[in-house]
């Protein structure tokens, strides 16, 4: 059976654990070839630990702008220091290569999100050989944050990885996929040019996962990826559900482009929504939690049920009325936390007993 690991409680084989998911991460993302892997307790404490092993305390990172405040602390050391290069660009807008390519020449490590968190987009295959290709000649490892990518359907930095001599380590969680962010799962994987740099980093580098979140993933994962493509067509009609109902408002504000997934864009650039939103007690992430990058707009997610996301519709129309003073009651009600909840798990939990997603009569339109 192999060592056995327990925190809390009860106990798993994190070899079993990691196998399976590499399985998983081949049959999904095509992801073969790595040649170092680990368990670890969450994704951003993979990425630290692995960017701290790859980068000195002086060092310089890439970072992207704008950047979930997360990784940009985790890349932040007092003497380290921080460069930064455009977010993916939406569907069909080029990429400014000239720039990443000087940027990466001056750099130690780049730190992605891929999908990138706040804005949804991410690199196209092409996009990522281009990337993986600039670092090679810049000799500047990668450390990709993929804890999104099971939903999205993109292609993983790994996938890509095989043909490129830059160092390259790929930290991810089924944790967004499942519903189960509470609990803390994660795996790090890295190809041959970053196992020769981190390969002799210790288990004990990477606290062990918690034992509920291992044993959600490996339930998962003994199913198969059967249960992945459901998923992603509820959040995509959830997508859709969302991009319809914004322009009714009537205020100018409308999902950006990016790319399937759990998380979304709304563009906003003026504070009407801001003032809809406060009318109906809906709480979603503004701009301004990201830095100065993304400009105006709203972190979204879409891993609600569909009787929420309904709920939200009403709430903002009768908002929006009461905005325009054909009503003048606001409507009672408790606050709903809108970004705040991820309700993941309640898609998940019907995916597993076997029930169709809800049908919609707008259907999501997929990427290429």
């Amino acid at each position: 059976m192999g060592r056995l690991t327990g925190t809390g409680v009860g106990y798993y084989d994190p070899a079993a654990l990691r196998e399976r998911c590499a399985e998983f991460g081949e049959r999904v993302f095509g992801i073969t070839g790595f040649a170092w892997s680990r368990t670890c307790s969450d994704t951003l404490q993979a990425c630290r630990t692995v960017v701290d092993a790859l980068v000195a305390t002086d060092g310089t990172v890439v970072v992207e702008e704008p950047l979930y405040p997360d990784l940009r602390r985790l890349a932040r050391y007092p003497r380290r220091r921080l460069l930064t290069v455009p977010a993916p660009p939406v569907p069909g807008a080029p990429a400014d290569w000239e720039l990443i390519a000087t940027t990466l020449k001056a750099a130690d490590c780049a730190l992605l999100c891929h999908p990138h968190n706040p804005l949804a987009t991410a690199w196209s295959a092409g996009g990522i050989d281009r990337f993986l290709e600039l670092a090679a000649r810049a000799r500047c490892a990668v450390v990709v944050d993929e804890v999104h990518l099971p939903l999205s359907g993109r292609p993983s930095f790994m996938s890509r990885a095989a043909g490129h001599d830059a160092p390259v380590v790929v930290c991810t969680s089924l944790s967004k996929s499942i519903g189960s962010s509470g609990t803390k799962t994660g795996f790090a994987y890295a190809n041959a040019a970053a196992a020769e740099r981190i390969g002799g980093l210790p288990d004990e580098a990477f606290p062990s996962p918690d034992t509920f979140g291992a044993a959600i993933s490996l339930a998962f994962l003994d199913h198969g990826a059967g249960w992945l493509p459901r998923v992603r067509a509820e959040l995509d009609a959830n997508r859709a559900a969302l991009a319809s109902f914004l322009p009714e408002l009537g205020i100018g504000v409308a999902l950006a482009p990016g790319v399937t997934g759990l998380i979304g864009w709304i563009e906003d650039e003026s504070d009407h929504l801001s003032r809809l939103l406060s009318m109906a007690r809906v709480d979603l992430l503004p701009a301004s939690h990201y830095g100065s990058g993304p400009g105006s707009g709203w972190r979204i997610s879409y891993g609600v049920h569909h009787d929420i996301l309904d709920l939200v519709f009403d709430r903002l129309r009768q908002a929006r009325h009461e905005d325009l003073g054909a009503l003048s009651e606001p409507r009672p009600g408790p606050r709903l936390p809108g970004e705040a909840i991820r309700n993941v798990a309640t898609v998940t939990a019907l995916v597993a007993r076997g029930c169709a997603p809800r049908e919609r009569k707008l259907q999501a339109e997929r990427p290429e």
